[in-house]
């Protein structure tokens, strides 16, 4: 996943991000489990694309696999939200993060809390 992981970051910084989306489809067809940095790139190469919806189904699919989005991914998503400035679409996800947070028991980091 690691060195998979790193090919999806070059291609960011290269401003490849279709590549990204087909390294995590390669990874996907062999089998292997992404983690939270996968996610969390994969989360930062739709952002970049300006495309919040399909943001927002990485998370979906993570919760769908059982995953909790680590505060990177949350951190990655609201970074894509607060390019579009809708005041609206980040007060949401904010309340969703707050949800997910405390059905796992944890308190925002001083991290998020900044973002905000």
């Amino acid at each position: 996943v690691t060195s998979l992981n790193t090919i999806m970051r070059s291609a960011l910084i290269a401003k490849a991000y279709r590549k990204c989306e087909d390294v995590y489809n390669y990874m996907r067809m062999l089998g292997i489990v992404p983690n939270m940095a996968t996610f969390s790139l994969l989360i930062e190469s739709y952002g970049e694309q300006g495309n919040y919806i399909r943001a927002q189904s990485v998370v979906n699919q993570m919760q769908s696999l059982s995953l909790h989005p680590s505060e990177d991914v949350w951190l990655s998503l609201l970074e894509v939200i607060g390019r579009k400035r809708d005041v609206n679409l980040t007060q949401r996800l904010w309340m969703k993060i707050l949800r997910n947070l405390e059905i796992n028991q944890k308190k925002p980091s001083i991290g998020l809390m900044q973002v905000l």
